[in-house]
């Protein structure tokens, strides 16, 4: 599987991983990149964490995982994150990882109809990996 997910690049990449437990392998969430279609087609990252499991320190665990692997791997320039301006825990968890909010844009989100406002956070791959 990691070589289909080093056939990825700056132009095409989607990859998603569980995030389990591991005391017993359970899923609780999942972390991944992907091109973003809707803000120029960069590449983001995007994360899911079920409801029971939420403030933990899970997602940021995965989340900086996750982009250690990419600039190692797939040699990007950068990574970007959208979150909604009243999605507090994930503002948290990008700019603990290093993202900087650049912006408000107005975005139609995948599955929706409408624009609304997103935060646009960027992180710069400096040639250091957290």
């Amino acid at each position: 599987m990691e070589e289909e997910y080093l056939r990825a690049s700056k132009n095409s990449v989607r990859i998603m991983l569980a995030i389990t437990l591991k005391s017993n392998q359970n899923l609780i969430g999942m972390v991944g990149i992907g091109n973003k279609e809707e803000v120029n087609n960069e590449i983001e990252i995007a994360y899911f964490v079920s409801e029971n499991y939420c403030h933990n320190g899970y997602i940021g665990e995965a989340a900086k995982a996750m982009v250690e692997w990419v600039f190692t791997n797939l040699k990007l320039d950068y990574l970007i994150a959208i979150v909604e301006p009243d999605n507090i825990p994930s503002q948290r968890v990008v700019e603990k990882c290093g993202f900087i909010k650049l912006a408000t844009k107005m975005v139609i989100n995948s599955g929706e109809t409408e624009e609304k406002p997103f935060y646009y956070y960027r992180l710069v791959y400096t040639g250091a990996v957290m």
